[in-house]
């Protein structure tokens, strides 16, 4: 993947959640380098997704980076399942074929960002991820653009 549009989907991705801090690009750009590094295109497990998360949130919100949440949140009007499900939701999400085609990709993400596994960062963790299988499966960059938000969020309603 280009630098620049490396750059520049992070970034947006952090726009996407009214993230603009420097040190949040920086951290994002972390999680990425550990996707590339050490993430196998077929085999994602809990500690890559539990890794991304932290580096993403390192100086954002130490105590909760890298762990699963431990409490019910909601998204606007939506309730994302009981916290106590969380741990068996994602793992059973890792336990199915790695994603190839753009629409199972785009499915994969849907659901990861359903179980919502973590208090904050889920959005920027999830869209990662995203953009990782689209790699490994040699899809194009896609940039999500903060201006296009609603957009992407009528992924989400089905």
């Amino acid at each position: 993947m280009k630098t620049n549009e490396l750059i520049e989907f992070l970034y947006q991705s952090n726009l996407i959640e009214d993230e603009h801090r420097a040190v949040a690009l920086v951290d994002s750009i972390s999680a990425w380098t550990y996707m590339e590094e050490w993430a196998r295109p077929n085999d994602l497990t809990l500690k890559d997704i539990l890794n991304i998360h932290e580096y993403l949130m390192y100086h954002i919100d130490p105590r909760i980076a890298g762990k699963l949440r431990g409490v019910n949140v909601r998204v606007g009007s939506s309730i994302r399942p009981d916290h106590t499900l969380v741990y068996g939701l994602i793992n059973e999400l890792l336990r199915e074929p790695a994603p190839k085609t753009e629409e199972d990709i785009r499915q994969w993400h849907i659901k990861f960002e359903e179980i919502h596994p973590f208090f904050d960062g889920n959005g920027r963790c999830g869209r990662i991820i995203y953009q990782w299988q689209r790699k490994s499966g040699g899809l194009p960059i896609h940039i999500i653009y903060a201006k296009d938000k609603d957009e992407y969020y009528k992924w989400f309603r089905g």
